[in-house]
């Protein structure tokens, strides 16, 4: 039985007039490029190929993924879909295949195209590259349907359509670098100290990361159905990124691993602060879980930094038999002679979350990741400075603990969280 989510946008996407439009419209364009260029014809022709299915799959594919929610939610016939019986998987692969289907028509035209010409130039390497190119669109795909999604669970759905361009921008420079580096693939790939092919090393990241966006945009699904999970995935997800850029370091030595997965869990840490920032509502109902000691339902229901915030603490610790001078090139460093603690840069994060929720939880608050960013730039960036230029060092160390080494950037910095974390204490009490 076809899956009804997908033979829906089948109804809605596809029309014989569609059918014989785009290989139309493609067939000009390549035969235009086929005759524009007498030395290198088909070279031309496949990299026409490769724009063509870049903008019409890459760009054009991937805004439909989002398009179609915002629709939905826009129409009001979200709801329907999430009443019923339809389960988060069918609903996943159903949006993923059926919304784009159109441009998968026109991308497929694209990729016979290149396939042929780069047979025909005796490009070893072209199914390779057409694999991958595959799977970069699976994965764009499925990560803009999951943070679509994730968005629209956090009840701002106004502001997304407004941040779909930006979105692509960042979609086409990724497709664009990959491309370039496709183009350049010559030289063989060091991972982890090992030697790979470049088109093989290439294919089989690619295919990593379709599978964990297509897995991430399942389990937001499930979420947006309310079927609720533990959040194991997100620090997965981490450390997989960790041990993925870490095989690049060229002094590679366990705590540049561990700090790498540090540096990752931090940012992921970041990401959730800034697009999962729960109300005072949703932290009370965590906390009656707690006082009924329902706890699988209180760990099913928690945001995601919290996970990416305990792999970041481990990491910290497991870190600690390591002396500063031993980290060579750990990405702690930050281009400095001296790593930084661990644990001050952990505590930077925790200082900012609590600073964030210092004014989310403020009576009448409005715009409150656009005030903490504001004062965060004083406290980091702008004090600092000040502090710099007139030759008042002691000043900018108290600003931003970390401008100094050591236990002094620990110790200051403990004092920048135990600070913010009074503050918060004060905010729950006082806006009961």
């Amino acid at each position: 039985m076809m899956n009804p989510e997908f033979k829906r946008h089948l109804w809605q996407e596809i029309s014989l007039h569609r059918l014989i439009a785009m290989p139309g419209m493609l067939f000009l364009l390549f035969l235009v490029s086929y005759l524009a260029d007498h030395t290198h014809k088909l070279a031309n022709l496949g990299s026409t190929a490769l724009t063509l299915y870049v903008v019409i799959l890459l760009m054009w594919g991937t805004r439909n993924v989002s398009a179609c929610l915002i629709d939905e939610w826009r129409d009001q016939t979200w709801d329907q879909q999430r009443m019923s019986a339809l389960s988060p998987w069918t609903m996943t692969w159903g949006k993923l295949a059926g919304a784009s289907m159109f441009q998968w028509y026109g991308a497929a035209l694209c990729l016979a195209v290149m396939l042929l010409a780069g047979l025909a130039e005796g490009d070893p390497d072209i199914f390779l590259r057409v694999v991958i190119l595959v799977a970069l669109a699976i994965m764009l795909h499925a990560t803009n349907l999951a943070i679509t999604l994730h968005i629209f669970i956090q009840e701002k759905r106004n502001r997304m359509r407004n941040n779909i361009g930006p979105f692509l921008l960042l979609i086409a420079i990724l497709a664009l670098s990959l491309i370039n580096g496709l183009e350049r693939t010559k030289t063989l790939i060091f991972w982890w100290q090992m030697s790979f092919d470049p088109a093989v090393f290439w294919l089989a990241s690619s295919l990593l990361f379709a599978t964990w966006a297509v897995f991430g945009a399942w389990r937001v699904m499930a979420s947006a159905l309310q079927e609720y999970q533990f959040g194991w995935a997100w620090p997965a997800f981490g450390i997989t990124l960790g041990i993925y850029f870490a095989g690049f370091v060229e002094s590679l030595n366990q705590a540049n691993a561990l700090g790498m997965v540090l540096l990752i869990s931090l940012l992921l840490t970041y990401f959730g602060l800034v697009s999962e920032i729960y109300q005072r509502v949703q932290w009370q109902r965590l906390l009656l879980r707690w006082q009924a000691k329902d706890y699988r339902g209180l760990l099913q229901r928690l945001p995601l930094w919290p996970s990416s915030m305990l792999l970041a603490l481990l990491c910290a610790l497991l870190l600690l038999p390591f002396a500063p001078g031993h980290v060579l090139d750990n990405p702690l460093r930050f281009g400095r002679a001296e790593t930084i603690p661990p644990f001050a840069v952990v505590l930077m994060v925790m200082r900012d979350a609590a600073l964030l929720y210092f004014f989310v939880l403020a009576p009448h608050a409005k715009r409150a990741l656009g005030t903490t960013l504001l004062y965060l730039a004083l406290l980091d960036g702008l004090l600092p400075f000040l502090a710099s230029v007139t030759d008042q060092a002691w000043l900018g160390i108290i600003f931003f603990p970390l401008s100094a080494t050591g236990n002094i950037a620990l110790i200051g910095m403990l004092a920048h969280f135990l600070l913010a974390a009074m503050l918060l204490r004060w905010r729950w009490k006082t806006s009961a």
